[in-house]
């Protein structure tokens, strides 16, 4: 470092052989060893990796964001559930009265959620009760469809 900083003003050394020596002198000062060279390409791999990984991160926390949004209301579907608990609970079916296979006339009899004794009830209370009440069909008693309607 000394002889090219005093041989500085002399023309002994020609321009090309001064920068020469310059060149060699920061390059020694700087040596690039193996293991700066696996730390660089390490990060450039770390660097890749986040970014390949970057636009899954934002649609996961959009869709955090979104299911944070909708259970932030839970009035809401406290009074759905109550809603429809209250018109299933005050439901009533008239079904036709059968002995086996056979139908008795005009004879009916009231189904509610509580007095079901065969599936063939719980089927007819569904088709008959619930299935209308969620349709809005005219099959449900008014009060029961308005007390519905609220809530859907």
């Amino acid at each position: 470092a000394c002889g090219v900083l005093t041989m500085h003003g002399s023309s002994a050394l020609g321009d090309a052989d001064r920068e020469h020596q310059t060149n060699v002198l920061l390059l020694s000062a700087q040596r690039i060893t193996r293991a700066k060279i696996a730390h660089m390409v390490a990060m450039r791999h770390a660097i890749m990796e986040s970014c390949n990984s970057l636009p899954f991160t934002i649609l996961l926390a959009a869709l955090f964001l979104f299911m944070l949004w909708l259970h932030s209301n839970v009035a809401v579907g406290v009074q759905a559930t109550s809603a429809m608990a209250a018109s299933v609970s005050k439901l009533a079916v008239a079904v036709p009265v059968s002995s086996g296979h056979r139908y008795l006339g005009n004879a009916s009899r009231v189904v509610r959620i509580g007095s079901m004794m065969r599936m063939d009830d719980a089927l007819q209370w569904l088709e008959l009760g619930v299935v209308p009440l969620i349709r809005n069909e005219g099959s449900a008693t008014p009060e029961l469809r308005d007390h519905f309607l609220v809530f859907n």
